[in-house]
Formats: structure tokens, C-alpha cells, sequence
């Protein structure tokens, strides 16, 4: 017999990813923080739907579904580019100023 889930996919694909970022990968350590983490963010999407038009209600499916769709799409370009890929540059200071400026002309780069 098949099943139609709805927007519990959306649950089960985004929140462990989301847990696992934080966490680790380790299951024994983050199943109880997905199981957690899962039942926030539906209360979160409840509270959104019933607050976002208040004398009437959204449905919790099309709430979870565009917060989803947006969290699930960041989270391709997140694991996409590797994890975190912002760059800080920051210049390296010799103890001696070179020319003038205080600052030698070299950069280091680092990798946050």
C-alpha cells in the first residue's frame, strides 16, 4: 500500500542535516536532538500559520513547505561549497613599518 507523506518529508530530509551540522554525524549522539530539533520546527511552522493571518489558519502543510523548500535549498548549496567557505583576509603586520604604512604588503588568508 503507498503512503502519502506530505510535508513529513521535508521533516525527515531537512532536520537531521540541520542536526548532523551541529552535532556530528554520530546517530547515538544526535537521534534524541533530531527527534527534538523535528518536533521545534513543526511547532515553529503551527506558530507561524496561526499567527501569520490571525483570525484564520494556514495549513501547517504549506508553511512547512516554504520554510522547507527554503532550509532544504540551502542546505544543497551548503554541502555543495564544502561547509563553511567564507573567507577572512586579514594583513600580516611585520614588527617594522615597511614604506611607510604600517603594514607589510603580504596577506594571509583564512579559511573559516
Amino acid at each position: 500500500m503507498t503512503a502519502v507523506v506530505g510535508a513529513v518529508s521535508y521533516i525527515g530530509l531537512i532536520v537531521p542535516n540541520l542536526v548532523a551540522i551541529f552535532k556530528g554525524d554520530n546517530l547515538r549522539r544526535t537521534l534524541p536532538d533530531t527527534a527534538l530539533a523535528g518536533a521545534c520546527f513543526v511547532l515553529l511552522c503551527d506558530l507561524i500559520g496561526r499567527s501569520l493571518i490571525y483570525p484564520y489558519e494556514l495549513p501547517i502543510e504549506l508553511i512547512i513547505g516554504i520554510v522547507g523548500t527554503v532550509i532544504f535549498i540551502a542546505l544543497i548549496f551548503y554541502r555543495l561549497n564544502g561547509g563553511l567557505t567564507f573567507k577572512l583576509r586579514r594583513k600580516k603586520s611585520s614588527g617594522t613599518p615597511a614604506s611607510g604604512s604600517g603594514q607589510s604588503g603580504s596577506e594571509e588568508v583564512i579559511h573559516a
